[in-house]
């Protein structure tokens, strides 16, 4: 199961997990989005710094919802859950690098989608 997903996390990754990816998640749950319009769930910023806010429709909200954050291995290195409308994630100890986050939805509905948390910017001489 590793290996499918971090090979999955590297086709969203690349931009070419829409088809690979929707030809592998019907198996896995009901209804998978992947990054894509029509999502009952919205992250930002997109690159992150020091949080991520992720936010759910609000036929969702009072749900409880998994979130879970992938390293490009496909190992889950973030783990939570949240029974609101939003929660902010603070992710500001993850190393530089892409992610993959999957949001569980009650009824079998997962949103999956990549962010990227950039390195700190360089300071300039005073």
């Amino acid at each position: 199961m590793k290996k499918i997903t971090a090979i999955l996390l590297l086709f969203v990754l690349m931009g070419i997990g829409n088809a690979a990816f929707s030809q592998v998640t019907p198996h896995l749950t009901d209804k998978t989005f992947n990054g894509a319009s029509g999502s009952p769930v919205i992250i930002y910023p997109n690159p992150v710094r020091d949080f991520v806010e992720v936010k759910v429709d609000d036929v969702y909200k009072d749900a409880q919802k998994s979130v879970l954050i992938y390293d490009m291995l496909g190992r889950v290195i973030m783990r939570t859950s949240f029974t609101t409308g939003s929660t902010r994630l603070f992710v500001n100890q993850l190393p530089t690098g892409m992610y993959l986050m999957k949001i569980e939805l009650p009824d079998n509905v997962n949103v999956i989608t990549p962010f990227v948390k950039p390195g700190n910017p360089s300071v300039g001489p005073n």
